[in-house]
């Protein structure tokens, strides 16, 4: 977030610095760029600032639009996901020659469909899925192992929730493993 924080005031000081906006609408941008508690709230303001610096957004992750979810990105390391990490009904899980561990028995789900989309690289990916949520599976598996079977098995028919994995698994595997017990 502060990283974000940071690129969103140097945005706003390079747009003051050359005349885009006058220094009380500098001064009440950066104000409340210090006062947002969320990632997404610092996109509006830069937003409508010219192209080459509103394009300030895309260098700092898709986390920005609300619309795109959390992203969760493991790069030759190690990246695990415990608690109630996924706030929002859409998430970005890119793992490349790294492993990742996506825990979802504290996750507060809300009823209905949460799409996780996936990219695996040489990756290794495990999910832990309460037995009351529904699993449903649309990657495509280039040399990969895929291994859902008995999650889905064991899963309630009458849950109300449901994770979706979605995307593309090349050389990796995927496994899931369900849990009685939250």
């Amino acid at each position: 977030m502060e990283e974000e924080r940071q690129t969103v005031i140097d945005t706003l000081t390079q747009c003051y610095s050359r005349g885009y906006l006058d220094e009380e609408e500098f001064e009440r941008r950066v104000d409340r760029s210090y006062q947002a508690t969320a990632v997404n709230q610092l996109k509006p303001l830069i937003a409508d600032l010219p192209d080459r610096y509103s394009a300030a957004l895309t260098t700092m992750g898709a986390s920005l639009d609300p619309d795109e979810g959390l992203q969760v990105v493991s790069v030759l390391s190690s990246r695990k996901m415990e608690g109630d990490w996924l706030e929002q009904r859409v998430a970005k899980c890119v793992g490349v020659l790294g492993d990742v561990k996506l825990d979802l028995r504290e996750v507060d789900l809300l009823p209905g469909r949460t799409r996780i989309h996936l990219f695996g690289l040489m990756a290794d990916f495990t999910v832990i899925l309460p037995s009351d949520v529904k699993l449903k599976m649309s990657t495509t598996s280039i040399l990969s192992d895929v291994s859902t079977k008995k999650a889905r098995g064991r899963l309630a028919d009458g849950a109300t929730k449901e994770i979706h994995f979605t995307g593309t698994l090349i050389m990796s595997d995927f496994k899931v493993k369900v849990v009685d017990e939250r």
